[in-house]
């Protein structure tokens, strides 16, 4: 409930900069969608998020473009499609 609480005062409180580390892997179904949903119209509405996670349709869903970093070396940037398919190479 503490997790629901931070991120409805966060959306509500007209960010600029939105960092989300994997907040959409708590709650239960409904709280999932309506997190999503409440980000996506965030960015669409010109907020800045930095979304972390390692839920890769989730990254491709929500961003516009990522950053693959590994032991704090950047690995891919660019569009998610992009990075994910290097991502996949690199870990399959």
């Amino acid at each position: 409930m503490y997790l629901r609480l931070a991120f409805s005062v966060a959306i509500h409180a007209d960010p600029s900069l939105l960092p989300r580390d994997e907040i959409l892997a708590v709650g239960d179904e409904a709280f999932h969608k309506k997190s999503k949903d409440a980000l996506i119209q965030l960015i669409k509405g010109g907020v800045t998020a930095i979304f972390v996670s390692h839920n890769l349709a989730a990254i491709m869903e929500i961003c516009n473009r990522a950053l693959w970093l590994d032991s704090g070396e950047i690995r891919a940037e660019g569009i998610p499609e992009k990075v994910v398919e290097e991502y996949l190479k690199y870990s399959g």
